[in-house]
């Protein structure tokens, strides 16, 4: 896990952006620039362990299995936003 040291400003933003808004899907209300540029800011940020790519369930209940969320470790546990 290569976390937060050496990232880009956007990446950075992106992060920022993430943790205000605690998810990210296609389609969710944000976007930086566009989704296929967003996406692709998600991924690299997955490779350093800082985003997690999985299932999450929103407000109404609905499934949505394609998001990005956070991970944050509390006492050496990942910290779980997906219910946000």
């Amino acid at each position: 896990m290569l976390g937060e040291k050496g990232l880009g400003s956007t990446q950075k933003d992106v992060l920022d952006s993430l943790r205000h808004y605690g998810k990210w899907f296609s389609g969710c209300g944000w976007v930086w620039d566009t989704p296929s540029g967003t996406e692709r800011i998600m991924k690299s940020l997955v490779k350093r362990g800082l985003v997690e790519y999985k299932p999450i369930k929103l407000s109404d209940g609905a499934i949505y299995k394609n998001a990005y969320v956070l991970k944050e470790e509390v006492n050496g546990k990942q910290k779980d936003f997906t219910q946000i």
